[in-house]
């Protein structure tokens, strides 16, 4: 499946203007995530980002893994925009390719669902450092527009199968 955005600018001033999907996704005990980003947006209390810093072991999503138990809201960033889901009790793997750089992880604790939410700039990025284009947000002049694609796969695994296809050491 294919999703498309498409925004213009109808405006008569420049501006910055940003896309993302926010789907949210089924939770089991074993869920597992492969979503590599080197950096992650550490957020205050207000659920706003204050400092980007290295993606801690605990989220390091390079290699599959089951997700943390503990609440994450924060924005990932220098993603390469490709993400694989698995359930393995279901034999189910949702892909996603997206152009986008930077994805939302949100596991509210004790919920029967998450949310991965790809987005093609950092979350608030007009008020962090280095202003709203070093955060991913595009300029664009009036009518210009700015498109993004998001394709979603979806396949069945073998039992166990998932990890032993993509990484024969395991998750």
């Amino acid at each position: 499946m294919l999703v498309t955005l498409q925004v213009r600018n109808t405006g008569t001033v420049t501006l910055p203007f940003g896309l993302g999907l926010h789907p949210w996704m089924p939770r089991s005990a074993d869920v597992q995530l492969r979503a590599a980003a080197p950096h992650v947006w550490l957020s205050g209390e207000d659920y706003l980002p204050l400092r980007q810093g290295p993606t801690p072991a605990q989220w390091d999503f390079a290699r599959c893994q089951i997700l943390p138990d503990h609440l994450v809201n924060h924005a990932f960033s220098g993603w390469d925009g490709h993400a694989e889901i698995w359930w393995p009790e279901l034999r189910l793997c949702l892909t996603l390719d997206a152009e986008a750089q930077y994805y939302i992880l949100y596991t509210p604790v004790g919920a029967d669902y998450f949310c991965f939410e790809p987005v093609d700039h950092a979350i608030n990025a007009h008020n962090l450092a280095g202003g709203p284009m070093l955060n991913g947000l595009t300029l664009l002049a009036p009518q210009q527009q700015l498109q993004r694609r998001y394709r979603f796969g979806v396949s069945r695994k073998p039992a166990g199968g998932e990890n032993q296809e993509r990484d024969p050491a395991g998750p």
